[in-house]
């Protein structure tokens, strides 16, 4: 069965897609960019994935994604790492089959790049003076 996934900003709903992807995104991060790369994003690679980012962290996150972008553009596609790698069916609709690196492999349910649909999330909530989390529906 798959689960839901999706960012929340105050009372929005963000969806990503099944949480797949999003632990996919996940160990393609920790796996792949280098140990100096993570400590200087621990808002991303960290709260992200736990407690969400607070408000006051929004301008942090936008500027580690957009570092971590730029890090996974130099980085090859088969560099991506799954869960259920086994099953490749179940990865197949949050895959870019077209991605050219790193940074667009992975996309939501409606087909958006994920990097850059938490890019547009993340300046929704600073629009709102919000903080964003992570939620399973």
């Amino acid at each position: 069965m798959l689960i839901g996934v999706g960012f929340t900003v105050t009372n929005c709903w963000y969806e990503i897609g099944s949480s797949g992807v999003v632990e996919s995104l996940r160990l393609t991060m920790v796996n792949n960019l280098s140990s100096e790369v993570l400590d200087k994003c621990p808002t991303i690679i960290q709260d992200t994935f736990n407690e969400g980012i607070s408000a006051e962290d929004i301008d942090r996150a936008l500027v580690e994604l957009d570092f971590i972008i730029e890090e996974l553009r130099s980085l090859d596609v088969d560099c991506a790492c799954f869960v259920d790698e086994g099953d490749a069916a179940m990865h197949s609709s949050w895959c870019n089959e077209n991605a050219t690196n790193l940074s667009e492999v992975f996309v939501t349910v409606y087909g958006h790049n994920l990097l850059q649909y938490f890019r547009a999330v993340l300046n929704e909530a600073k629009e709102a003076s919000a903080g964003l989390c992570i939620e399973v529906i």
